[in-house]
């Protein structure tokens, strides 16, 4: 999902799928490109290319310190949303195309430390904030 400081956003207003975001300033980071947030698979040509961060910490950072918009996962930017030194910067989100399994052998669950972390990382997932005020995107 599209983040930036509240003033990025007063500057530059939301950014909508499918929108030209050459009219954006952008920060791209590892996780996904902002290609995606464009609905389709061709590179966009900007006249300078956005800066690349390849760590989620400095990306979230940058966007902080209003270098640039930035599309971040939601695990990753809820902190500086709740603080609000970010804002979301769409009313809608994209699926991340990646999901975590807790995988052992069945034996293992016997164990009470392996039993104790199961427990602890499911409540964990269960309990974090989902994105309320957004829309769930079905497709990329």
């Amino acid at each position: 999902m599209p983040v930036g400081t509240p003033d990025l956003i007063k500057q530059y207003g939301m950014i909508e799928r499918g929108a030209d975001l050459s009219k954006y300033p952008l920060l791209e980071g590892d996780d996904a490109p902002w290609r995606i947030w464009q609905k389709t698979d061709e590179e966009v040509a900007w006249q300078s290319r956005p800066p690349t961060i390849d760590d989620s910490a400095g990306l979230m950072i940058a966007a902080e310190e209003g270098l640039g918009f930035a599309l971040s996962r939601w695990t990753v930017v809820t902190r500086s949303l709740q603080k609000g030194t970010l804002r979301l910067a769409s009313k809608e989100a994209l699926p991340f195309g990646s999901a975590f399994y807790f995988v052992c052998p069945r034996p293992f669950l016997a164990l009470p430390k392996v039993a104790q972390f199961r427990e602890w990382i499911f409540a964990a997932a269960r309990d974090f904030p989902g994105p309320a005020t957004t829309t769930p995107h079905a497709g990329v």
